[in-house]
């Protein structure tokens, strides 16, 4: 970005670069392409101003899954400056703001900064300030023209005359000078490869985790890219054993190597094949062997026979089933914490519209957990995230044992197909649910009575829609269309789930269905799909 305060690095090669004054330093906060302004007075030692040329790429910027998190401000409010912007968002305390004088319009950003990244192919002006390095954002995945982010049609192919094939070649391109070495794992197809597997990856500030949960076969555990990789770890806490391929690439996806894995037994230390149990694991499986619940540490191998090119593709498995027949439901999935709770509406760095396409809900699949040890839990609760594009978003949970409400953990923001909630309770009077924020979250919320073997929609007591059942329900800030299938929390209100003694399930589902059709298995099976009747008007976005 030529714009960047405390970056050299050029995202736009094409335009030439300003000098600065004798003597500045390029990487101070002084440097900002807004020479005049000065926002560390307002705690904002780092700024860019993306109309220093006209306008650049590299502006600060967020999916819509995100858009929840910030606040809009204009003349309505007083502010009609980059400097009142400013400390408008110190008021606030914003790790991150922006100011824009096409639109006369301030943001101030929650999002969390690991979240925010750079435009990498549409040119604007906007002067972005920053308590963090603007070096510390990376360029986004998509562009905010793409389809996915849902900008406005004029906007893209008129004032700005998106080119997606030829922005999707320059995020190629920032990807190999970004991030040259990819993780890819991949679950075996054999039915008893499904099982649980936890992956710390060190990119040269220690572990970090990025990726937990439940997988099922041929599920892809994690594709990600990394500046580096100095090495992996993996395990599993459980005796439910995964077992699949880990591989890495450094040449970003052309080809793919398998690691070492320096503590394991098995017939191999290669990852081409790799089982991962919490338990003991058979001494003639086939592949390598992290077992008895230890973590495993990977290393990119520097023996040549260790090098040569794969396929991406996962080494076919072994076809004999394991003796260990538990499964294991998927575990929480990310959350996506703002540094600070907004209820106001979400902010748009332009003009946007609903899109036309129309979003099939798909039923989650979901694995009965039979265990065969005995619990003292009576009731269990299992929230789950659908898995279309537009069911992810914020939800918090409350829960009544007995002794009042207590907020459970789910409240957050939620991925997609994540699970909000699986946790065992002595006793359930009742759960609350709400949304404070107008990004809706859709899904399932189903109770069990007898150790996960089955389960029930819960009863929304003062629930909108379709239905009152739980099997599928959109929980919403803002007014839900009356249109949406299944039962709906919408305006922000607090709404009361109580059990429901009919409607015994085997597996909770994630969209409306008419009738239960599954019974309890040991094996995961695909559940039937059903299409939503209409899909949510798409958040604006910066």
């Amino acid at each position: 970005d030529t714009t960047s305060s405390d970056t050299t690095s050029s995202d736009t090669p094409d335009e030439p670069s300003e000098e600065l004054p004798s003597g500045q330093d390029p990487t101070s906060p002084a440097s900002s392409a807004s020479q005049a302004l000065d926002f560390s007075k307002y705690g904002y030692p780092f700024s860019q101003d993306t109309s220093r040329q006209g306008a650049s790429e590299g502006w600060l910027t967020w999916g819509p899954m995100h858009s929840g998190n910030a606040m809009q401000f204009g003349a309505d409010e007083g502010v009609t400056s980059p400097e009142e912007c400013a400390a408008k968002c110190q008021q606030v305390n914003a790790p991150t703001g922006a100011w824009s004088e096409k639109f006369e319009l301030c943001w101030c950003n929650f999002i969390d900064v690991s979240k925010i990244c750079k435009e990498p192919c549409v040119k604007d002006a906007y002067l972005d300030f920053s308590k963090v390095p603007l070096s510390a954002f990376g360029h986004c995945e998509k562009s905010v023209c793409d389809e996915e982010w849902f900008y406005d049609q004029n906007y893209c192919d008129v004032e700005v005359g998106f080119d997606k094939d030829a922005c999707d070649a320059k995020i190629k391109r920032l990807d190999q000078d970004e991030k040259p070495y990819c993780i890819l794992i991949t679950t075996g197809p054999e039915k008893w490869n499904d099982g649980r597997v936890t992956v710390l990856v060190d990119s040269g500030n220690g572990y970090e985790e990025v990726a937990e949960g439940f997988n099922k076969p041929s599920d892809v555990v994690l594709d990600e890219c990394f500046p580096s990789v100095l090495s992996v770890q993996i395990y599993n806490p459980i005796n439910n054993d995964w077992a699949g391929s880990m591989l890495y690439s450094d040449n970003h996806k052309d080809s793919y190597k398998p690691f070492t894995c320096d503590d394991c037994d098995g017939t191999t230390a290669s990852t081409d094949f790799i089982v991962v149990d919490g338990d003991e694991i058979k001494v003639d499986k086939a592949g390598s062997h992290c077992g008895n619940g230890a973590t495993c540490t990977l290393s990119l191998p520097s023996n040549p026979s260790n090098t040569s090119s794969i396929s991406s593709e996962p080494t076919s498995t072994p076809t004999e089933e394991t003796t260990d027949e538990s499964t294991d439901e998927a575990t929480d999935g990310p959350t996506d914490e703002p540094t600070a709770s907004v209820t106001t509406l979400p902010p748009s760095k332009k003009p946007t519209s609903e899109p036309t396409s129309t979003a099939t809900d798909e039923a989650t699949d979901s694995d009965t957990d039979i265990s065969t040890d005995p619990v003292e839990e009576e009731m269990c609760i299992l929230i789950t995230t659908g898995p279309e594009k537009w069911n992810e978003g914020r939800l918090t949970v409350l829960v009544d044992s007995g002794d009042g409400y207590e907020d459970v953990g789910g409240k957050g923001f939620h991925q997609l197909s994540s699970v909000v909630l699986d946790e065992c309770f002595s006793s359930v009077a009742a759960v609350q649910i709400n949304n404070a924020v107008t990004n809706d979250w859709a899904g399932s919320i189903v109770y069990s009575v007898n150790n996960k073997a089955s389960y029930l929609a819960f009863t929304c007591d003062n629930c909108a829609g379709t239905t009152t059942s739980t099997d599928f329900i959109v929980v919403d800030g803002d007014e839900i269309n009356p249109d949406k299938a299944g039962a709906h929390c919408g305006n922000g209100a607090t709404c009361t789930l109580s059990t429901n003694p009919d409607g015994m399930t085997s597996e909770p589902t994630s969209g409306p269905t008419d009738e239960p059709t599954d019974e309890a298995t040991d094996e995961p099976t695909d559940e039937p799909t059903d299409e939503a009747t209409d899909e949510p008007t798409a958040e604006p976005t910066k």
